[in-house]
Order: structure tokens, then sequence, then C-alpha cells
């Protein structure tokens, strides 16, 4: 009881601290010769690997995408059932509804949850990747969004392990997009923005009520708010990394994922925890 007032009490402190240091950290930094994306996408398939993922990470290019959002898929790799649970709640029938109510609200083709338990994802490795690549055998995408494997949530690593073994017997060519959720893309891999309406995004955040007692959307938010000064944009902006199909499997094959997660060792969820990213200093290069 006496931690959660504490955590009132300090939560705008925190908050502000944060902002500060996130103006801070941004000015210095100096995006160059980023390419903004434009709409409308064409044929596109965005991987999430958990409900709300894909909202932190493009949920603004998503919505500036809307009125062409029918040529856009969705699939969830995890099936949201290891989440925080809620006294008296389906935990996994209530991330779906979400997401049901995310695609409707986006106008999303199709949404797709696949079986894999999250917190349990290593015993479906093999069937996801089976799953995914006979799911991309029938489909003719232009692009595809997936979070970015420098991140700190393990699954969100595990996603990119997936598709990369999916990929690994299809003659495929995809324009790939990396996006960030609980890490920050590597400043120097940066190549792609899209500048969003903020206000459209935080209303795509409140479809997500199982998530309030873990997450606080606002971090996000104010993140987009200030990423565009490393590049002297005027706007709440959503980063990316572009690259094509041969390059990713290059950077996958590359990636080590113990010393990924030396490197990032805490997940930004919320303010809070985002203060202490900026405390222990490990992400912020």
């Amino acid at each position: 009881m006496w931690k959660d007032t504490l955590a009132e009490i300090l939560y705008y402190p925190i908050k502000w601290f944060n902002i500060f240091n996130i103006k801070r950290m941004y000015g210095s930094k100096s995006f160059k010769d980023l390419k903004e994306i434009k709409i409308p996408l064409g044929e596109t398939l965005v991987i999430s690997p958990h409900v709300d993922d894909e909202t932190i990470g493009m949920g603004g290019l998503l919505l500036g995408n809307k009125k062409y959002n029918d040529k856009v898929d969705l699939i969830y790799l995890t099936d949201s059932s290891g989440s925080k649970p809620i006294k008296g709640v389906d935990i996994k029938a209530e991330r779906k509804m979400e997401a049901n109510t995310l695609a409707k609200e986006l106008g999303l083709r199709s949404i797709k949850i696949f079986d894999a338990e999250n917190n349990n994802v290593n015993k479906y490795t093999s069937q996801t990747a089976n799953d995914l690549e006979d799911y991309l055998k029938g489909k003719d995408y232009k692009n595809v969004f997936i979070v970015t494997p420098y991140d700190s949530h393990y699954e969100h690593r595990w996603c990119n392990y997936v598709f990369r073994k999916a990929l690994e017997d299809l003659h495929l060519e995809y324009n790939i997009y990396l996006y960030e959720v609980s890490s920050f893309l590597p400043d120097h891999m940066v190549n792609s923005y899209y500048k969003i309406d903020e206000k459209g995004k935080e209303k795509l955040f409140k479809i997500f009520k199982s998530q309030k007692a873990g997450m606080d959307f606002d971090i996000f938010l104010q993140l987009n708010r200030f990423k565009s000064r490393a590049f002297k944009e005027k706007s709440y902006v959503e980063l990316f990394i572009n690259m094509d199909t041969k390059e990713y499997k290059e950077m996958m094959d590359a990636v080590n994922d113990k010393q990924v997660q030396k490197l990032l060792p805490r997940r930004i969820a919320n303010h809070r925890t985002f203060y202490k990213v900026l405390r222990d200093n490990s992400e912020i290069k």
C-alpha cells in the first residue's frame, strides 16, 4: 500500500525529470539523411510480439495509413496468455479483445494470433517459424514491419529469430522496417521516420486497459515528442531502421543474444523504469 502511495507522490517529479533528460538526450544526437516513410504503404505485414507492441512502435504510422489499411495485416506471434494476471479476468481473452478493437479502430485487413505462450516461447520456436513460413508463402507483401532485435525484452528478440528462421527457405524479397518498443534503436542504424498524430496515438493506447498495472504509455509519447530534435524536425515522430531481406538476414546472423541482453538489461515500460534506464546509463550511448 505504501509503495503505491509513494509511486503516486513521485510520479510527476520522475516524469518531469525524464522529459528533461529525453530533451537533452535527443538534442545531443544527430540523425542525418533520414528518409520519411510515405503512405500509402501498400501490401504490408506487421509482426508484433504482444498486443500493444505494434502501437508503441508504429501506431502513429498505422493511423496515418488508416485510409489504406485494407492492405495491412497484423500478426501476433504470442497469445498473451502469460501477461500479468488480473483477478477475475481471462487475460488471454481480454488481450484478444483489445487486439480486435485495435484492428477495427485502424481498419486493418486482418489480424492473426499465433499459439505461442509468452513466458514459454522457446517451446514454440520451430512450430511458430513453420507456421509463419506457411503463412508467408501465400502472400505478396511489399513491406514487413517487425520489432527490433536490439531490444531488452527476450520475446521481442525471439520474434526476429522466428522470422529469420521462416525466411530460410523462402525466396522472398521484402522492404523490412524495424520499430522500437522496450529499448532504443541503435543510433547509427536509424534511417527512417514518420510524423505522427500524437492525439490519435494517445487514443489508441487507451484500448489496452489490461496493461494499466505495469505500463504507462505516456513515456512512449514523450519519446515520440522529442526524438525529432535529433534531426531538427518539429513534430512527434516514430523512428525506424529500413533494410532489404539480404541485409536483415546478415544482421540477424550476426546478432549475439547474450551480448544484447547484457547491453540492454532494463525494459522501458513506464516513467519509473525509464528513470532506472537513465540512472544505470547502460542503454544510452
